[in-house]
């Protein structure tokens, strides 16, 4: 015990140490950047810069550090004589600055050229001498760095500002003026509402609007204070007749915000009256209420309102995803009006539960509307509701079923996997097809082996190509391929030619060395399908690691298309090795066509040697490979600019340019000539 004790106060001391040297390397560092930065402007190199903005970022974090920093910086502030410096300074203490911070950039407040950066750092500086050094500028400066002053102020909430800043509505300079009342405005207190009340009854005009607006703001202070009472006060004086209408919306949803309950018969008046704007305005505004009362008058108003409001409650309901609105929304799915049918559907997903899903389904199924009642069915929830879809996917209808295994796919819900099984064998040919891709999505590893035996044994051969893409995506949630390629490889065995076909595609899924393995052995079988397969999938393998096998098997072969198809797919390999310069040697002395060699020279052109250069260089002269050749040697010479060869890269290049029509090709070519140096 008294060892391991020892031990611990050992690696203790040891940490300390570390801490230590660790803080002096930082305040030595930054000293010698902030001597380096001395006479520093924007534009010059920024090393020290860095340097004093790490010091900064590590004093945040390192309580030990952040004094000496800040003094440090202090320091620099008050001796240095480059404007540019001193603002990035000021940047550094809005991070770190402290009360020690406060005299030297108060006394910033009033230069021009500083005052912005002095003002953030003390607005960010929590000690309350910060605030009053603010305040105390604030009376002894005028114009744009009075304004300024004044907002820092109103956002900070230092009320004992609010007197002195009333007192500048009346400011014959509009900005002072304007940034008073909203200085005021931001305070959002009930003094500071009371204070805006009393100024705008006796203005007008542009004043008379600011503090309109200043009201608006230090309403939403307040309620968001908790105080939604004071906010209303302001709300109801906004919310009349002679004000704008602009005005009047927001008031009334700050109305619906502060008074809760309260605000319901206000906005109902709205709802019904005959101002489209602002009855639609209303509607939204019912989802602010949060009382239950709101649901309650937006469904006794479903009924009694036009078509149009009535699609708007249904979507004020859906955002109050209130459940005993459910009645009445799925009343709604029935009527007449598609714009109305739609967002009762969409409705019916947020305050509906698992009685909702037939009906969803259904209408997902008839069309129509099928897109919001899948919306609906995306985000319905509630006990029974994954067990409803999932019973509606053995519907004897496969509309219905269709739609079932489409909406559980969506929702991920893989409890539904038996279920969907079932599906991928049933009669219908659109529901085995929906239920595949389904397969796909919610498959995981112990699904494989069900999927590949449906795939051996489809109920209809034409379901094969939409099976093998599903195992294909299954595949992609299995972390060791080996597993996928010992599930493909021994379900070949019982596979018939076209089924073992699909299989031999499905292990260049699963692109390990055993699938490998199998894949080639099956390119000497002597079923032609199987053969066929084998020899197609070898050739698209999805990594060039085949690509020896694959160049000797088109050199072998007497089948042509066997050939062709193998040749490209070496040199679609050769593309994705770093050097491709021998593989499209390889390549190029098989190709016939001149479009295999234009392949050949586009795969070249990732190469970086001479050799490869030369090999692109030599296909400048046919008209049929040129731009292709051109592009490669362009690609190539601008990695040589440097070598031994470039002299030579040079001269050919020279050559393309007055060529090619490619301006790409000619605008590499002539960048590297630029280059290319004696």
């Amino acid at each position: 015990m008294k060892r391991s004790f020892t031990i611990l106060v050992s690696v203790m001391m040891t940490l300390a140490a570390f801490g230590s040297v660790v803080q002096a390397d930082t305040l030595a560092d930054l000293d010698k950047a902030l001597g380096e930065a001395a006479a520093w402007k924007y534009g010059d190199q920024d090393t020290p810069m860095k340097t004093i903005e790490s010091a900064t970022f590590a004093a945040g974090k390192d309580a030990k550090l952040r004094g000496p920093v800040e003094d440090k910086l202090i320091a620099a502030l008050k001796s240095s004589k480059s404007v540019d410096l001193r603002r990035f300074v000021c940047r550094q203490l809005r991070t770190i600055g402290t009360v020690k911070s406060v005299p030297v950039l108060a006394g910033l407040l009033s230069d021009a050229e500083l005052t912005h950066g002095a003002r953030y750092a003390l607005g960010r500086i929590a000690d309350p001498k910060a605030a009053a050094a603010l305040h105390d500028a604030m009376g002894k400066t005028s114009g744009k760095i009075q304004a300024g002053i004044i907002v820092t102020l109103g956002k900070r909430g230092y009320t004992a500002a609010t007197g002195d800043m009333v007192k500048l509505f009346g400011s014959s300079d509009k900005i002072v003026a304007h940034a008073a009342i909203r200085g005021v405005g931001l305070m959002g207190t009930t003094d500071a509402a009371k204070a805006l009340l009393g100024a705008r009854a006796s203005v007008g005009g542009e004043i008379r609007k600011r503090i309109t607006y200043a009201m608006l703001e230090c309403a939403e202070l307040l309620t968001a204070n908790g105080k939604g009472s004071d906010a209303a006060m302001i709300y109801k004086v906004l919310y009349t007749p002679k004000e704008t209408k602009v005005i009047r919306l927001a008031a009334l949803r700050g109305l619906a915000q502060s008074q809760g309950s309260d605000a319901v018969n206000t906005l109902l008046v709205v709802i019904k009256g005959d101002d489209a704007q602002m009855q639609a305005s209303a509607i939204a505004y019912m989802t602010e209420v949060k009382a239950p009362s709101a649901t309650k008058a937006l469904v006794d108003l479903l009924g009694a309102v036009k078509p149009e409001a009535q699609t708007l409650i249904l979507r004020s309901l859906a955002a109050r995803s209130d459940k005993s609105a459910c009645g009445a929304v799925t009343k709604a799915v029935a009527s007449e009006d598609k714009t109305v049918k739609a967002a009762a559907l969409e409705a019916l997903g947020a305050v509906g539960g698992a009685p909702s899903v037939d009906l969803l389904i259904a209408n997902a199924a008839a069309g129509g509307c099928e897109r919001s009642a899948e919306a609906g069915l995306r985000i319905i929830k509630g006990d029974g509701v994954d067990e409803a879809m999932i019973k509606a996917v053995a519907s004897d209808d496969p509309k219905i079923a269709i739609a079932a295994v489409k909406t559980l796919k969506t929702r991920g819900c893989k409890k539904a996997i038996d279920a969907i099984f079932k599906a991928a064998l049933a009669k219908d040919s659109g529901l085995r097809r929906e239920a595949a891709g389904a397969l796909g999505a919610l498959a995981g590893e112990k699904d494989i082996d069900r999927m590949l035996a449906i795939l051996v044994k489809p109920a209809d051969p034409k379901d094969r190509a939409g099976l093998e893409h599903a195992i294909g995506v299954a595949f992609l949630s299995v972390a060791d391929k080996n597993v996928c390629a010992d599930k493909v490889s021994k379900a070949t065995h019982s596979a018939g030619g076209e089924a073992k076909a699909s299989l031999i595609r499905l292990l260049a899924k699963a692109p390990t060395n055993k699938a490998l393995g199998a894949v080639k052995a099956m390119t000497k079988d002597l079923n032609t399908a199987v053969k066929d397969a084998a020899v197609r999938t070898l050739a698209d393998w999805p990594n060039p690691t085949p690509a020896d096998d694959v160049i000797a098997m088109a050199k072998a072969t007497s089948d042509k298309k066997h050939r062709i198809l193998l040749l490209r797919g070496y040199i679609r390999m050769a593309g994705l090795v770093e050097d491709p310069t021998e593989m499209c040697i390889a390549a190029i002395k098989l190709a016939e066509g001149s479009r295999d060699k234009k392949q050949v020279l586009s795969a070249l052109g990732q190469a970086g040697s001479f050799k490869a250069f030369n090999l692109a260089a030599g296909y400048l002269d046919d008209k049929e490979t040129f731009e292709e050749a051109a592009m490669a040697a362009a690609r190539i010479g601008e990695k040589l600019r440097g070598s031994k060869d470039r002299q030579q890269v040079k001269t050919v290049l020279q050559k393309i340019v007055k060529a090619t029509k490619n301006r790409s090709t000619k605008k590499m070519a002539e960048k590297t000539i630029r280059g290319i140096k004696k």
